[in-house]
């Protein structure tokens, strides 16, 4: 499993401009420490989960943090600091520049199934912002 001090997972459902971005937050022993869910005007998935990392890194300060998304074009793009999409210019940039404050970072993809709880988390809220 993924390794770190903290093991943030992190997936975003959206429709329209309406997106939301479920993050689950584990200790090095996979408990949960911390679940929370953020509202984006986001057209994109990747936008969304771009917007809730940037989050993330403003509210905690750690080292050794290991971020997980079964968003292959994210991780991607974060490994080899470039964007991937130009509609995503802006906020990946701003999201690259919190990350690198962040010693001992490490993103990793993981297969949708195992990224199940943050995904379940972002669908859960999205709908109930929808109905």
């Amino acid at each position: 499993m993924s390794k770190g001090d903290h093991v943030v997972f992190i997936d975003a459902a959206n429709k329209g401009l309406c997106s939301t971005a479920g993050i689950v937050i584990t200790n090095s022993e996979g408990m949960v420490v911390e679940v929370f869910s953020v509202r984006f005007e986001a057209k994109f998935p990747l936008k969304a989960e771009s917007w809730a990392l940037f989050h993330h890194c403003r509210i905690h300060d750690w080292s050794n943090v290991n971020f997980v998304s079964d968003c292959q074009i994210s991780v991607l793009g974060i490994k080899s600091h470039k964007v991937p999409d130009w509609t995503t210019a802006a906020v990946f940039g701003h999201m690259l520049t919190g990350l690198d404050h962040l010693p001992e970072l490490a993103i990793t993809w993981i297969p949708r199934s195992r990224n199940e709880m943050a995904h379940r988390l972002s669908c859960l809220v999205f709908s109930m912002l929808r109905s």
